[in-house]
């Protein structure tokens, strides 16, 4: 082989790996931004679930503290009747 030859080919092998290497780049690039849309999904649907979580909470807490204050009034009743 000629030097020139040798320089082509060496030119040519290293100007595949580099595109090679530009094209895993740019597939782990568009690989992230998909995932990135799919994080940004589940965030929304999980903010979604603790807003839901904590308007329930609020009425298992009115009603707990309804059951108590009716709890308290036929305790007094029962003293009453005592």
């Amino acid at each position: 082989m000629s030097g020139s030859h040798i320089r082509t080919v060496s030119f040519t092998h290293s100007h595949v790996s580099s595109s090679a290497s530009l094209l895993q780049v740019a597939d782990l690039q568009v690989n992230l931004k998909q995932e990135q849309i799919i994080v940004e999904e589940k965030k929304a649907k999980t903010g979604a679930l603790i807003e839901t979580i904590g308007q329930e909470k609020a009425v298992v807490d009115e009603a707990v503290e309804a059951g108590r204050e009716d709890e308290e009034a036929a305790a007094k009743l029962q003293v009453k009747l005592l």
